[in-house]
């Protein structure tokens, strides 16, 4: 006798509606995308309905960032307080303002997880055409159907019925389902009008459970269940597009995979919508080699733990930086995608771009020739690594899987590991990061998720978190009523604990910037306390100069483009060691860094800040960009990224490299950055001082210009005697001379 065993099937959510295919990729490279359309609803009587909404969720919910690299990440912070305050009302039509809504469709890419994991798999399970669907329909005779997987351990199956002739029907009887033990329906648009209807969907089936979703309840208390259930929420409906790619199973060769093609769907689809941030695009865009290097080295840090025998962590970084905005947003970060970025272009395509303290001119991306790719391939030894053949065919944006990973283990090795020591070891951002581990360990203690994901959830949290407050308040303001104000204390009791903690965090950095002083008590002001104004004279050190892309530039760009024109392993013809000169190169600078003595704090504040003078913290006097401060000796406009050199040549003054042909380029290097600052400071002050006579400079007699002449050289005299303790390079008859 002989059995017959079918195993039941793993296929627990079904879904119908109708189908269709389109291309994702770029270029030549692209791969068909298999979908069906159809609409979820708020019907408390549809429990496929119900299904769906269970299994639907955004990228935050359903992966652990700490658990992803960089290359599987796809999706943007959502705004929860756009949604509360703006969608639901619209989705929900509150006030009937709406005659007609038009919703486009939420799309969904179906992601194959990792065998026992929650995290995104590169394939497909086999994907194989089979004749018989899953649930037969009377009448219908043929079928096109799909599976991935075995019977009984399915990923996903797509039937469709063949009506007429020998092309499968996209309109009738269509149908996917999906096992939700082996796949995950990940949100890669529409995200936001997603996240209204799971809202409403949760807030009525008590459906916020589970660490992830905690964290993001608040912002959508005040829709509760008694006044979600006055609106008919059966006819609330939002189109769903769920997106699988068939050819990309374990069979399939070539350079695609899913996480990839998901990446590509993604900022296809958000070319022409709600802009995606500048650094979600530099992080997710697979056509930039510069980008690829970029997620290496956000890996490295990210996949750090507490075995490291430093404190950088990726919280340090600021991944998704508001607005598009340079400047740092988030307390715990010294550093941003953005930044790093800039720094990675300028370490592998500058050419002859930099010369004494002069700007950099041109952006790389605008340039319409390829032509500064070779800066890259010399300093990668692309030939070498890749061969000629290959090396002849790749591009800035153009380059296979293979390649890719052959060039990123360059860069990690030749650059990579430099840049992180550098961020580790220079001083300001070592004792940063110490500070910021102490807050953590700090907010886990409250066990608070809300104030935890605020400082470490990624930057859009906090604005999120503020513009939740100010609509609550507002809306507090058109209609009082209880239950809005204790919502209001505890959002308002969170803020205040937000800022407590935020002050916290800077006094702790401060303290331990000035650990290495001898004499503390010259920081102390009348009442025995320390001064409040050196406090924050040394946070704005922090966010106006130490955090800012033009000095991250200088520090590393700054130090490569020295040690490469000396090494043989560049362009040089001096066989001197990187982690040597590097590791001298950060001794050296953190001797200015670390202050040791009140002496030396004051000299710190007065090259970044403005002269501070005084015997302690009780008469201390400050003058804010004063003439002999940075700000006005080396760079008297707005500091954009372009102006790193200027930053470049500070940090020269203060290195004392080992090698003595390293000297020499330095030596080469300060003469036409010392003659450029100080002709450019002379030209200045001749500029400001006719303006204020209202002279024409060729009216200008001698005293005149003998005055300005001093003026100018006692102010560079008196920038290089606080960050170098000498004048020693200074000859007045020299620059009488220049200019």
């Amino acid at each position: 006798m002989s059995f017959e065993y079918t195993p039941e099937s793993a296929l627990t959510l079904s879904m119908n509606g109708t189908s269709g295919t389109f291309k994702a990729g770029h270029g030549n490279e692209t791969i068909e995308v298999k979908y069906l359309l159809t609409h979820v609803s708020l019907d408390p009587n549809s429990s496929q309905d119900k299904s769906l909404l269970r299994e639907l969720a955004p990228f935050r919910e359903i992966f652990d960032f700490k658990d992803l690299e960089f290359d599987e990440l796809m999706q943007r912070d959502i705004d929860d307080a756009r949604v509360s305050h703006e969608l639901i009302p619209y989705i929900l039509d509150e006030k009937n303002q709406a005659a007609v809504k038009f919703f486009p469709p939420i799309v969904v890419l179906l992601l194959p997880t990792e065998t026992n994991q929650v995290k995104p798999a590169a394939y497909y399970e086999k994907v194989e055409t089979i004749e018989e669907p899953f649930k037969t329909i009377k009448g219908v005779e043929r079928w096109s159907c799909i599976r991935s997987g075995s019977p009984g351990n399915e990923v996903f199956q797509f039937d469709q019925p063949i009506l007429f002739g020998d092309k499968p029907d996209s309109h009738n009887f269509v149908t996917l389902r999906v096992n939700p033990n082996k796949s995950k329906l990940v949100i890669v648009d529409g995200q936001h009008r997603a996240m209204a209807l799971l809202a409403l969907y949760r807030n009525t089936q008590k459906g916020w459970d589970g660490e992830t979703k905690e964290a993001f309840k608040q912002y959508y208390e005040e829709w509760t269940p008694d006044f979600i259930n006055t609106f008919d929420l059966s006819g609330i409906k939002l189109p769903i597009i769920l997106c699988t790619l068939p050819d990309l199973d374990s069979d399939y060769v070539g350079d695609f995979n899913l996480k990839k093609a998901a990446r590509s769907i993604f900022l296809t689809l958000n070319q022409n919508a709600r802009p995606v941030s500048n650094v979600r695009n530099l992080l997710l865009d697979d056509n930039d080699i510069i980008s690829s290097f970029l997620r290496g080295i956000l890996a490295q840090v990210k996949n750090r733990d507490l075995t490291e025998d430093n404190s950088f962590r990726i919280f340090n970084v600021e991944l998704d930086q508001v607005d598009n905005k340079v400047k740092l947003q988030s307390t715990t970060a010294f550093t941003g995608v953005q930044h790093l970025y800039y720094i990675i272009e300028h370490l592998l395509l500058n050419s002859d771009d930099v010369n004494g303290v002069s700007p950099r001119s041109g952006r790389f991306k605008s340039r319409k020739s390829d032509g500064y790719i070779n800066g890259l391939k010399r300093r990668l030894n692309t030939s070498d690594v890749l061969g000629t053949d290959v090396d002849s065919t790749i591009s800035r944006s153009s380059f296979s899987n293979k390649v890719e990973s052959i060039l990123s283990k360059q860069f990690e090795t030749i650059y990579g590991k430099s840049v992180l020591t550098i961020f580790e070891k220079l001083f300001p951002f070592s004792i940063h990061c110490d500070s910021v581990l102490t807050l953590k360990s700090e907010i886990e203690e409250t066990a608070d998720k809300t104030i935890k994901s605020i400082f470490f959830d990624g930057q859009g949290v906090a604005k999120v978190f503020e513009k939740h407050r100010s609509s609550l308040n507002e809306k507090y303001k058109d209609r009082a009523s209880p239950e809005l104000k204790e919502l209001l204390d505890q959002i308002d009791g969170k803020a205040k604990a937000i800022e407590k903690l935020q002050l916290k965090f800077k006094e702790n950095r401060f303290n331990r910037f000035i650990s290495a002083l001898t004499d503390k008590s010259k920081l102390n002001d009348e009442n025995g306390n320390i001064n409040t104004d050196l406090k924050e004279l040394v946070n704005g050190i922090f966010d106006n100069s130490l955090t800012t892309v033009a000095f991250q530039s200088a520090l590393i760009c700054g130090f490569f483009h020295i040690f490469e024109q000396v090494s043989t392993s560049f362009d040089g013809n001096a066989d001197v060691s990187l982690c040597e000169e590097l590791d001298n190169y950060l001794d050296n600078l953190n001797v200015f860094f670390k202050p040791k003595s009140f002496s030396q704090f004051k000299k710190f504040v007065s090259v970044f800040s403005g002269k501070l003078t005084g015997d302690n913290g009780s008469n201390i006097q400050y003058i804010e960009r004063s003439a002999d401060s940075f700000r006005n000796v080396v760079c008297r406009s707005e500091m954009q990224p372009d102006l790193w050199p200027k930053y470049r040549y500070l940090l020269l003054e203060l290195w004392k490299p080992k090698s003595t042909e390293m000297q020499k380029v330095i030596d080469r290097e300060l003469d036409e950055c010392r003659n450029q600052v100080f002709i450019e400071l002379y030209e200045d002050g001749l500029k400001q001082f006719c303006k204020a006579k209202l002279i024409h400079e060729s009216d200008l007699d001698k005293e005149g210009r003998e005055q300005i002449f001093d003026e100018s050289f006692a102010s560079y005299k008196g920038f290089l005697k606080n960050l170098t303790n000498s004048v020693a390079a200074l000859d007045i008859n020299y620059y009488r001379k220049l200019i």
